[in-house]
This record gives structure tokens, C-alpha cells and sequence, in this order.
């Protein structure tokens, strides 16, 4: 196959937009709601871009933007004498050891604290443009300048020569695209490229043009939003009359001031010190006290780059007004922070208003044309370091939601899931850089207060599951919020959780938490609440990162986070239980994330030991060996927890032939959970598979069979990557068109793709667009254990592609080109040594050498070096 290389730019085609279909989301539609609205982020601000007609809102977020302050985690703390959480954990214990299940949920129930923190909505951008609304003279501003209008803005069409009513089907060439109106003549397409990381509309305004843009530069550390107005102009004797009026203020659902002054709109907020989840009962669910940090947004208003002089709006209220001239560029350069940030930082206002100010001031000296072209230099760098290249279905002209619709009714599209491959990374880009927090539940966006569990970490798939193309997609700088994150928690609250719930050494997260370290099992069911394991899980993605690092940078990474996995293993070995029956140990009391078995014919969560307790105990013993040995560390404590873990129950099937979840065959109350959480031995943390373990490979598939078809967006995600694993191609594929189906709000377990490709868990989770990236990256390539399995389940639908710069550990890239369903070509760059390469029907070992090429054909047979 050949593949095509696409123009990354937004281009004019005969009076027509044209979009790169494989790096495009866009609409002929206004953003009617949240779902609709374009994602940008740089790690700090993340911008949704809610377009309509004449209006625009610009719905914003700071990543340290959450309830709370350092001193949450301790006030969320279950009231304990001195030495009473162990003995409670003890009591639970014996409870279990009695056979009373629901006895030990209510004796464990004294440990629950209360909830983490929650992340906010941080303040709203509101634009509307309207014609002139009396064409006198446009004020004039300190200096004059031709604007700098991007490439990508010159080469838009003229509204006017677009046809305005909307055709059914695709436009008049392969990539052309018709722009839909409205009876009034108005018209609109929205589109994000998700490989620049810009959002972008067009819209007609009277007799003129305006032209929208949007990125959030991660090296500026800045958002800005571009108005670029073109169309007859009016001029007499110099004097440039205004084209369009442009109408800017800010709003937020929190308590604050806004202020305008000149050439600047400043919003000051308070954030809440505490936000109660929306599913628990409340009095008030947020709350303000003296104990609320602020938060500021400041936007910079520029009119060809000079500052802009606001004038009142038309209609009073807040904000201001600018008169827009023909051939201008009015810009907002924005900016957010807050004080006392998660991770350290000013408590004063002062301070902050200062810090933004000069990052305003250096970066309006620079120019927006510089700025953009850094942000997209920035940003396509890393979306360049992996692609994937499918071939264009006949639908692959339509806008993205009819192209979604079309999939669905029966239409192949392969070059849909390159598109979501692409937009599940533009996400992590976005979401998760260093310096920032990591990725929460909805990446760094979010409109609701409060926001859907908190928008927090889920610590028992979600979190993990955010990052799981961090590596394998050549993200590893994405991945570095998590590891900070984790070695925070580790060295503070999660340590004090561990000492005083149990007792232990080490330390502990539970199900939740936030970038305060929440660490407490929150209020509510055992079966999520009392799950001790998310440090346990965590501490392998110190692991996974470390492997993909080579020389001084592992040996120094390792010793940085050699603390997390030494906690982790310290408070493994004080919670597994080695006194059970003669040459066994449990971990009592122990559950299955979020699923319950029957007793007695109730359901219930808490059990003697679980199959994923098992397994991550056992893929934490490996973390603890392979850190360790890198940290250069003593493996005493490691080689106890290996010792341990043999004697914990193994793996069992049960009548069905599934694999079991709990240490024995108890009846499911839900058989179709979402969850698959006895499975993450297999998927992800690669313990067995159908090589090693066929019996438990057959357990596998015949536990998913009996899951069901349907769950939420995460869970098919997940799904597609354990069928991966399992090389079934076909069913792997099943999930894959699942999860990119169009997202229906009509029940809490059905996953699909919203307009905007957000993942519906519903509502929006980011974790779900994440694993589909991870997923499909698992079909083409598993390597682990120094051998690089390429092709293990290919998408039958994907009959010929490439995808260039998979990531397998060692530093080793991995480009692959198939036609027709076979491998035709494989390129192995960067890494040295030995390495194994495998097809399902070829093997052959390959000798790196540093800063060469290995060059492959489909059957293994070496065709070059370069």
C-alpha cells in the first residue's frame, strides 16, 4: 500500500475548505454542546472551544485548579485513637476468618475518610462578533502594523463562494467540504488539527470573513485565541473604518471579580476549599471558608499586535467592546494560575498576578506568528514521534460525527481509528506535560461543578490506563506527572495513611485521590473503598518508564523513584497475610475493584484474597527487582515479597471454565461488570499469555465471552487490548468499532465516541480515549521481554497501513508497513544488542547496532541497514 502523505494544513480548494481527513476532527454544525466543543491544552490551561454562530465561548481550565489545599488530606482523616486503626484492620480479619463478609464491610468502614478533592471549572472566555454596528472610523491603537495572519488563515476561502446549503453525502472533491448555512445566509465550520494542536473556525459576518484560532503553547506557557477579519474594507483618506464589533468578557460558575482595564480583562476567583462528590448527599457541596486558595485568569487584548483600546459594550454588563477594521487581527493572549498550587508554590495573590503579568508581557513582545509557529513546531514534534496511516474509507470526506454515524451503519473507514489514535495522543499532549499535575479523570477539561466523580484519580483502571500509550507512543515526557505525582503521595500522605489505618510500613493509596495525595479509602461501599492496592498498581508504571530509558537517565530515574516501588513492596509485605492454612498467605481483607459476589444471597465485596491482588503483588516483585537493580539498591525486602507472593493462592477456574476473580469460585451479582480487574496479568502488565499459560489464556477469553458485549467506553477499551493479547484479531476488532460508535447518553455502561471523539464511559472519561490509543497500538506490536512481536492482531478491516515509531523498551522505534493483511516491512531504529523478532509465522534474532537501522522484510529476511 502506498501510503498517502497529507497536507497537516487547513487548505482552499475552488472557493471550498479542505481538511487532512486522517488528522481532522470538524463540523459544519455549531458546538450545541459540551461533547461538541474542540479540545486544546498545553498542561496547564486546557481550552474547549464551544463555537456557534456569531458567538464563541472558550470554556477554560487550570490543571492546579482544584478544590481543597495541601491540608485536605489530613482533614479528610477518620477520627482514630492513637494505635486503633490496626486493631480495626484486625477485627475485619477475624470477621472474614469467620465467614461474616458483611461484618467485616462494617468493621472496615470505620477506617473510610472522606473524599478527595475535586477539579473545578476555572472561568469562561465569552466572544461574540457582530457587523459594525455604525461604520465610524475604527479606533486606532498605539502603533500600526500589518497583521501576521498564519498560513493556514490566507488560505482560507471567501465564505461568500462557499455553497450554503448543507449536501448530503460528501463535497465536490475527495478532501472538499461543504460548509452548511442557516436561512439567514450565516455560516460555519469548526475544526481541530489534532497534529498542529489548533482549533479553528470560519464564520461569515455581514459581508466579511472572520477566522478563528486557538492553541495553548506548553514552551510559552500561554492561550491564545485569534480573530482575523478579511472582506471589503472602508476606507477613506487613510482612515480604516471598523468591518466587525467584537465583544469579549469572563465569567466562572466561582465566586470572584472580574475587572477590565485597559487592553486587559483580569478575572480574579476563589476556589473552594471543599467540593462533596454529586453522588453523595450534602447539605451544601461547595463550600468556601478561609481556607479557599485563588485563581486568576488574565487576558491581554491586541489588535495587530498593539494593545487594543476596549471601549463599553453595546449593551452594558461586563467586558468590553473592540472595533475590528478589515485586514486586522485582534488577538487575546491569556494566562491562569493559582496560589498555592499542588506541588508548592506562592499563597499570594500578588505574586501570581505577577508571574502571569510578566509570562503576558514576554510572550506579547514575541508576536503570535512566533508563538504559533513554536506551539505547532512543538506539539507535531511529538505527534510525529508515532503515527499510524490506515487507508480512507468512502466516507472519509464527511464531518467526523456523520463519518462516526456512517461507521456504525455498516461503512469501513479504517482511516477513522487512525484519526482516533492520533486525537487520544493531541489528548495526552494536551493534558499530562511536566511541570503540571498528571491527567485526571477527563484529562485537563471539565465544565461541571462538581464534576463527574470529582474528575479526580481513579486509581483502580483509570488513572493507570491514562497512561498506558505514554511509552509505547513515544510519550514519555507525558508520563513524568504521574511519576511526580506518585513520588509526592509516597513520601506524604500516602505514608501517614499506612501507619495509621494499618499500621503498616511503606505507604498506600486507595481507589481515589487527588494532587494533594488523597491516600484514604473514601466513604462508601467496600467494593471500591477498601482496595488497598493503587500504590501497588502505580509503582509498575515506574517500571515501564524505566524501561525505555538507556544509560546515566535510567540509572539516575531509578533512583529518583526507588523510593516509590521500596514503599510498595514495605507495604506489601506488612499486608500480605503468610498465617493462613499450612504453607499459604492471603490478603485479607481484600476486594476486586468495584464488583461484588453473592453470600448467603446477598451481595458482598470483601473476600480473603483476589486474583488481581495476586497479580499485582507478583508484577510489583518484578518492579521491585528490575528498579532496584537499576538504583543500584539492596533487593532484601524485593526478594521477601517474592517469597510471599508464592504462597498466595494461584490462579483457578470455575464451572464455566472462567477464570476466577476471588481465592474461590463465588457466584457473580454482576456477571456483566464493567470492571475486568482478574485479567491485568494478562493485559496490562503482560504476566502470562497464550504462550506461557494457554490454560489461563482459554480462562481469559471465556471470562470476557461471558462479560458481555456491552460496557462502558474504558472497559472497551480495555477489552480491545486484552483480545490483542490474547491474538484474536477479529474479536479485538469487535471492541474497536464498539467503542468508535456514536455515544448515546441512554444509560451509564454504554461506550461510544462523542462528536468531538471524547470517549463516553458516559459521561466523558479521558482514560477511555487513551486506552483505544494503547489498544490499537497492542494489535500491531507487543514487545516485551526482549522480544518484539509485530502484527499479533491486526484488525482484519486493516488490510494494508503503516505506523511508524512504536516504542518497545530499550529505546528501540518500530516502524511496520503491511499490504493486504501481511507484513511487508520492518524498520527497527535507535537501541543496541540482541533483540528477537517474531510473526506469527517467522522468528528471527537481530543484532542493533547504535545509531544504524535494521531494515526487514515480511519475512524477517534483512533487506538493509541505514
Amino acid at each position: 500500500m502506498s501510503v498517502r502523505r497529507l497536507d497537516a494544513d487547513v487548505r482552499a480548494i475552488h472557493g471550498t475548505l479542505s481538511f487532512p481527513t486522517a488528522t481532522t476532527v470538524w463540523s459544519c454544525e455549531p458546538a450545541r454542546n459540551w461533547v461538541e466543543a474542540l479540545p486544546v491544552g498545553n498542561g496547564r490551561t486546557g481550552v474547549m472551544c464551544r463555537a456557534g454562530l456569531g458567538r464563541t465561548r472558550l470554556q477554560l481550565n487550570d490543571a492546579t485548579g482544584w478544590s481543597g489545599s495541601a491540608a485536605s488530606p489530613a482533614a479528610a482523616r477518620p477520627e482514630l485513637a492513637d494505635g486503633e486503626g490496626p486493631e480495626i484492620l484486625a477485627a475485619a480479619r477475624a470477621a472474614l476468618d469467620s465467614g461474616d463478609h458483611r461484618g467485616a464491610e462494617q468493621v472496615l468502614r470505620r477506617l473510610q475518610g472522606q473524599h478527595s478533592q475535586a477539579f473545578l471549572p476555572f472561568a469562561d472566555i465569552e466572544l461574540s462578533v457582530r457587523p459594525a454596528a455604525d461604520g465610524q472610523p475604527a479606533a486606532t491603537t498605539a502603533r500600526r502594523e500589518r497583521t501576521s495572519v498564519p498560513k493556514a488563515a490566507v488560505q482560507t476561502p471567501t465564505i461568500g463562494a462557499i455553497d450554503r446549503s448543507r449536501q448530503a453525502g460528501r463535497g465536490s472533491g475527495p478532501h472538499e467540504q461543504a460548509v452548511a448555512g442557516d436561512p439567514d445566509g450565516a455560516a460555519l465550520v469548526r475544526w481541530l488539527d489534532v497534529h498542529a494542536g489548533v482549533a479553528g473556525h470560519v464564520e461569515a459576518v455581514g459581508e466579511h470573513e472572520v477566522r478563528h484560532e486557538t492553541w495553548a503553547g506548553y514552551p510559552s506557557g500561554v492561550v491564545v485565541h485569534e480573530i482575523a477579519v478579511r472582506g471589503p474594507g472602508n476606507s477613506t483618506a487613510g482612515t480604516r473604518h471598523a468591518a466587525v464589533d467584537v465583544e469579549v468578557a469572563t465569567t466562572s460558575v466561582l465566586r470572584g471579580e472580574a475587572r477590565t482595564g485597559p487592553s486587559r480583562l483580569t478575572h480574579r476567583l476563589r476556589l473552594p476549599s471543599d467540593v462533596v462528590p454529586d453522588h453523595e448527599e450534602a447539605t451544601e457541596h461547595v463550600v468556601y471558608d478561609e481556607g479557599s486558595r485563588h485563581g486568576l485568569l488574565i487576558v491581554d487584548v491586541l489588535l495587530d499586535h498593539a494593545p487594543a483600546p476596549l471601549e463599553a459594550p453595546t449593551h452594558g454588563g461586563p467586558g468590553a467592546r473592540v472595533s475590528v477594521p478589515a485586514g486586522s487581527t485582534l488577538s487575546l493572549i491569556l494566562a491562569t494560575g493559582t496560589t498555592s498550587p499542588p506541588g508548592g508554590g506562592s499563597g499570594s495573590v500578588a505574586d501570581l498576578e505577577a508571574a502571569l503579568t510578566d509570562l503576558l508581557t514576554g510572550a506579547a513582545a514575541r508576536g503570535t506568528a512566533a508563538l504559533r509557529a513554536e506551539h505547532v513546531a512543538d506539539h507535531a514534534e511529538l505527534m510525529d514521534r508515532c503515527t499510524l496511516t490506515l487507508p480512507p474509507g468512502r466516507d472519509a470526506t464527511l464531518p467526523t460525527a456523520d463519518r462516526l454515524r456512517a461507521q456504525e451503519a455498516g461503512g469501513s473507514d479504517p482511516e477513522l481509528a487512525a484519526l482516533v489514535f492520533g486525537f487520544g495522543r493531541h489528548l495526552l499532549i494536551s493534558a499530562s506535560r511536566p511541570g503540571g499535575p498528571p491527567a485526571n479523570l477527563q484529562g485537563i477539561w471539565n465544565e461541571n461543578l462538581p464534576a463527574p466523580w470529582s474528575s479526580n484519580y481513579t486509581v483502580n483502571i483509570n488513572a493507570e490506563m491514562a497512561y498506558w500509550p505514554a511509552e509505547i507512543t513515544g510519550l514519555p515526557e507525558c508520563h513524568e506527572p504521574l511519576l511526580d505525582q506518585l513520588a509526592r503521595t509516597a513520601a506524604g500522605p500516602g505514608g501517614e495513611a499506612a501507619r495509621d489505618l494499618y499500621g503498616a510500613a511503606g505507604w498506600v493509596i486507595h481507589h481515589n485521590s487527588d494532587p494533594w495525595g488523597y491516600a484514604l479509602p473514601a466513604a462508601g461501599d467496600a467494593a471500591w473503598a477498601s482496595w488497598p492496592m493503587g500504590g501497588v498498581w502505580l509503582s509498575r508504571h515506574v517500571a515501564d518508564h524505566l524501561a525505555h530509558l538507556t544509560g546515566a537517565a535510567a540509572t539516575e530515574t531509578a533512583r529518583e523513584l526507588w523510593p516509590v516501588v521500596a514503599g510498595a513492596v514495605d507495604f506489601a509485605l506488612s499486608w500480605i497475610r503468610p498465617a493462613g492454612p499450612a504453607g499459604t498467605a492471603d490478603t485479607a481483607p481484600a476486594t476486586s475493584p468495584e464488583n461484588h459476589f453473592l453470600h448467603d444471597g446477598e451481595a458482598v465485596a470483601v473476600a480473603p484474597t483476589t486474583r488481581m491482588d495476586v497479580e499485582l503483588l507478583t508484577a510489583l516483585a518484578d518492579t521491585g527487582r528490575r528498579v532496584g537493580r537499576a538504583a543500584g539498591a539492596d533487593l532484601t525486602t524485593t526478594e521477601r515479597l517474592t517469597e510471599l507472593v508464592a504462597l498466595l493462592p494461584p490462579a483457578a477456574t470455575g464451572p464455566d471454565g472462567e477464570l476466577l476473580e476471588w481465592d474461590r469460585y463465588r457466584p457473580e451479582a454482576e456477571p456483566e461488570h464493567r470492571h475486568l480487574s482478574h485479567l491485568a496479568g494478562l493485559y496490562p502488565l503482560g504476566l502470562w499469555d497464550t504462550e506461557t499459560r494457554p490454560d489461563l489464556a482459554r480462562a481469559a477469553a471465556r471470562t470476557l465471552e461471558r462479560r458481555g458485549p456491552e460496557s462502558t467506553g474504558w472497559s472497551l477499551a480495555w477489552r480491545l487490548g486484552l483480545w490483542a493479547r490474547l491474538r484474536d484479531a477479529g474479536r479485538a476488532e469487535e471492541q474497536l468499532l464498539r467503542a468508535m460508535r456514536v455515544a448515546a447518553d441512554d444509560g451509564p455502561h454504554r461506550g461510544g465516541l462523542y462528536p468531538n471523539l471524547f470517549s463516553a464511559h458516559p459521561p466523558f472519561q479521558v482514560d477511555g480515549n487513551h486506552g483505544l490509543v494503547a489498544g490499537m497500538a497492542e494489535t500491531l506490536l507487543d514487545p516485551r521481554d526482549g522480544v518484539l512481536r509485530l502484527l499479533p492482531a491486526p484488525p482484519p478491516g486493516w488490510r494494508g497501513g503503516e505506523v511508524r515509531g512504536l516504542r518497545a523498551p530499550r529505546g528501540i522505534a518500530v516502524d511496520l508497513v503491511w499490504d493486504d493483511g501481511a507484513l511487508s516491512l520492518v524498520r527497527l531504529r535507535g537501541g543496541a544488542g540482541p533483540v528477537t523478532v517474531r510473526t506469527p509465522s517467522a522468528e528471527r534474532a537481530v543484532l542493533l547496532a547504535p545509531g544504524r537501522d535494521t531494515v526487514l522484510d515480511g519475512d524477517l529476511a534483512a533487506v538493509g541497514t541505514g
